[in-house]
């Protein structure tokens, strides 16, 4: 795994002051955090798996593990570490279908591996669960070893700000994120949560058939209704002018000018990281 640096400021007695996250991905994990007290502070690091490891592995315990034992900020107490899960295996239940204890056996019925520990957050409202699974060995590893880690999953944040966001306006919205090969789509129209989900995608004519496909399912309105998309990468200008000769409505999804408070170097993490340092106020 390639060594993480952090800033001369980051110290084993310095630490205390800061928010940090390590966020699990399929091919890797990153590290970022900031100061809240002392602006410009953000620094945000990549790391990929090693690729002598199995792509089912890299989002278990043997990447935290490596990166923990290579590296000794990472068993620092902080003011709030949070450890983040990047993954397209979740589900949202009305807490209405939900009773205590069941979430264990909606995962095993949605996910055929029956080998994984299924955790649950609730969204803003209280009206719906997320329920994500994780590797049990990872989640004891990272709660024996890791200082107070605040679990979570990489939506919660997109879907926080978003429905927030949703309140200002009177369209129907679809925002979608391209992290690697997946896609994270979520509706919402005003504050009511339409629609959450992931798919696996490759190829630009791939994505652009599935936004297309999930705008007619939706029923969304190509004059009215918005589409807003964040990490087109190289695929950006072909992709945004072509979704526009189907939806009048399309733009990027910008990052908040009050996150580059932080430091310009936020614009290198995921949104999902950049809404958390937004939220933390």
């Amino acid at each position: 795994m390639t060594a993480i640096s952090v800033p001369d400021t980051l110290t084993v007695d310095s630490s205390g002051k800061y928010i940090v996250s390590i966020r699990l991905r399929s091919d890797g994990l990153s590290f970022s955090g900031y100061d809240p007290a002392v602006r410009g502070s953000f620094f945000h690091r990549e790391v990929a798996c090693d690729k002598s490891l199995a792509p089912s592995s890299c989002l278990g315990a043997q990447a935290l593990k490596e990166a923990f034992f290579e590296h000794e900020f990472l068993s620092w107490d902080y003011r709030r570490l949070d450890l983040t899960f990047a993954s397209p295996r979740y589900t949202l239940v009305p807490r209405s279908c939900l009773l205590e204890g069941e979430e264990q056996t909606w995962m095993d019925y949605l996910f055929s591996d029956k080998e994984t520990l299924c955790l649950r957050e609730e969204l803003a409202g209280g009206a719906t669960s997320l329920l994500y699974t994780v590797d049990p060995e990872l989640h004891d590893f990272a709660l024996r070893s890791l200082s107070n880690p605040v679990l979570s999953h990489h939506l919660m944040p997109l879907l926080t700000y978003w429905g927030r966001r949703s309140l200002l306006g009177y369209t129907r919205r679809m925002y979608v994120v391209l992290e690697g090969d997946r896609m994270d789509v979520v509706c919402y129209e005003q504050e009511r949560l339409l629609l959450a989900n992931s798919y696996r995608v490759g190829q630009m004519n791939d994505i652009l058939y599935l936004i297309l496909y999930i705008w007619k399912q939706m029923g969304l309105d190509a004059h009215a209704d918005l589409l807003a998309v964040h990490g087109a990468g190289a695929w950006g200008t072909r992709l945004m002018t072509s979704l526009r000769s189907y939806i009048r409505r399309v733009q990027t999804i910008e990052i908040p000018s009050d996150a580059y408070l932080r430091g310009m170097e936020i614009a290198k993490a995921p949104l999902d990281i950049i809404y958390s340092s937004i939220l933390c106020e």
